[in-house]
């Protein structure tokens, strides 16, 4: 056997290969833990509670229906010259008011344009403690010897009804806020309404004074007694007569403001 021969020299290292392409990601690590609960936020203030005594309950022992023939025969009994119907600041708002409700009052025509009549009206009116308020958001009288239905009580009350209607656009403020009410019609009658010399309907040559058969048709609404102080309430209504029924077609928009000073007990 031959004796080996000299190991050989390395040879250099060759070039560095291309960077292969990335392998797929991992899963996704686990979510970490929920962090505290926030402290809670303030309480909500409480809805705006209505002022409105609901239209089925009786008041001082009478319905809504019955209230409104009382506020007919208020209403009748004062002269045109004191009348709260036609008061333009609220200076006759207490004429009259003895009853346990006070009444307050609408208002006549203040402007017209072509078959359009407006009603508008701002008062300031004191209302003694403790008493519920009854408001005429619209209404409308119907006199049998208007009509020729003197001796016909469901005649009377459904001609009221007639007359009285299409009616839109009620609405009740107080203090500020919209009273969220469903607005019932009531229809009061027959009813004597005694009307003196220069009543609101002799004054323009409409009715004779004496005692007058009638029906009211009309939207009412009843306030609980207000608390002693400063209350705006406002209201109104839109009553669009047809000449099929009224002899005319016409409309009547009334809007109401009263501020009522309610006294202290």
């Amino acid at each position: 056997m031959g004796v080996p021969g000299p190991f050989g020299r390395t040879g250099a290292p060759g070039p560095t290969g291309p960077t292969g392409a990335a392998g797929p990601a991992g899963p996704a690590g686990a979510d970490g833990a929920a962090g505290p609960v926030g402290p809670a936020g303030p309480p909500g203030g409480p809805a705006p509670r209505s002022a409105v005594i609901p239209s089925y309950l009786d008041v001082h022992g009478r319905s809504l229906e019955e209230w409104a023939g009382e506020w007919w025969r208020w209403l009748a009994a004062i002269p045109s010259d004191s009348s709260p119907l036609y008061d333009q600041d609220g200076a006759h708002c207490q004429v009259g008011q003895s009853g346990p409700v006070f009444f307050l009052a609408g208002t006549g025509p203040t402007t017209s344009s072509g078959t359009v009549s407006v009603g508008q009206v701002q008062r300031e009116c004191e209302v003694p403690f403790g008493r519920p308020v009854l408001i005429p958001l619209i209404n409308q009288l119907t006199v049998a010897d208007q009509i020729g239905v003197a001796a016909v009580d469901d005649a009377l009350r459904e001609a009221a009804q007639q007359r009285g209607e299409p009616v839109s656009g009620l609405w009740l403020e107080v203090d500020g806020v919209i009273q969220d009410v469903l607005f019932v019609p009531t229809t009061a009658g027959p009813l004597l309404l005694e009307f003196p010399d220069d009543s609101i309907f002799e004054a323009n040559g409409a009715l004779p004074a004496g005692t007058l058969r009638a029906a009211d048709h009309g939207y009412y609404v009843m306030l609980e007694p207000l608390p002693p102080g400063t209350h705006e309430v406002h209201f109104g209504g839109q009553l669009d007569q047809q000449a099929a029924v009224h002899g005319q077609d016409a409309t009547f928009i009334q809007t109401v403001e009263y501020q009522l000073k309610v006294l202290a007990p």
